[in-house]
């Protein structure tokens, strides 16, 4: 398997019907546009790794 590096923007992120205001919130406003969504549910290792293969298949990177 080809080991490649590139820089990738990860948001964490969930729909607000309202505005935050707390300390620890951060509020970013995404254009309406066409975006990649790749959701992880479960163990946290295992779930991200799965969710890395998903995303180099959608990208092409196999």
């Amino acid at each position: 398997m080809e080991r490649l590096s590139a820089d990738y923007t990860v948001v964490a992120a969930c729909e607000a019907a309202e505005e935050l205001s707390g300390e620890a919130d951060t509020v970013c406003r995404i254009p309406a546009g066409r975006y990649a969504k790749f959701v992880v549910h479960g163990d946290m290792v295992q779930a991200v790794a799965k969710a890395w293969q998903e995303v180099h298949i959608y990208v092409g990177i196999e």
